[in-house]
């Protein structure tokens, strides 16, 4: 059996992998769509950037969840 509290630091490990991986995508789809000239690129750019917000606020979520409870 896993230890009190492993899960969580699972997810929320899981979770800021998560935020790399999605300003990974977010960067290249920008450097690529300015690199070729594309606007519909560059758009799908802004669209993951707004992904990663999410997947941020996703990460802030868990790690308030796994502090003690009163």
């Amino acid at each position: 059996m896993a230890a009190p509290g492993h899960n969580h630091s699972v997810k929320s490990r899981v979770a800021a992998i998560s935020i790399f991986a999605s300003g990974g995508m977010a960067v290249a789809k920008l450097v690529v769509g300015i690199a070729i000239g594309s606007l519909a690129l560059i758009s799908e750019a802004l669209h993951s950037a707004i992904d990663l917000v999410a997947t941020i606020i996703t990460w802030a979520v868990v790690r308030v969840s796994d502090l003690p409870r009163r």
